[in-house]
């Protein structure tokens, strides 16, 4: 929708189609993201077992937050795999930050308030954990904001 769009933020992101969370609800065959009940992936040869999101047909500025020690998704590799494809595309603004020493926190990037580093997911019965060190996970949050702020105040609309 690059009418209603100038840009897109995406923190530990998924370059597949993963199922849609409920903690209730563990089936695999549901895609996140839809348009009129459809989903807004394709599968490829590469993995014929998932659907490789479409980054390609973003026309808007992107950008891209992963920490390096994400114990919940794979969201560097994937960020990377995401800002590759992008970065090889003409016209698009990609801005690619990389946190060591933090976890799938990255995606709650508001410095200076309080996580645990690790939830109760009810639907499995486990205790899953986010990675990262405090102080990484903290530092990341901090670095963040600021440059998602900065990111949002310099897109332009098309």
């Amino acid at each position: 929708f690059p009418k209603l769009f100038a840009g897109v933020i995406a923190l530990s992101p998924s370059s597949f189609v993963k199922q849609g969370y409920d903690a209730h609800v563990l089936e695999t065959n549901t895609a996140a993201w839809t348009v009129h009940g459809r989903a807004i992936a394709y599968r490829t040869a590469a993995h014929p077992s998932s659907a490789a999101i479409p980054v390609q047909r973003i026309t808007a500025d992107v950008l891209l937050s992963a920490g390096l020690e994400d114990q919940l998704t794979l969201g560097f590799h994937e960020e990377q795999e995401i800002t590759a494809r992008l970065r090889s595309l003409k016209g698009r603004r990609v801005v690619s930050l990389v946190y060591e020493h933090a976890g799938h926190l990255v995606d709650n990037p508001v410095p200076y308030l309080p996580w645990g580093n690790s939830f109760y997911e009810a639907a499995l019965g486990v205790q899953e954990t986010l990675g990262g060190t405090p102080f990484g996970n903290a530092a990341a949050r901090a670095d963040e904001w600021p440059r998602i702020l900065a990111f949002i105040a310099t897109v332009k609309s098309r």
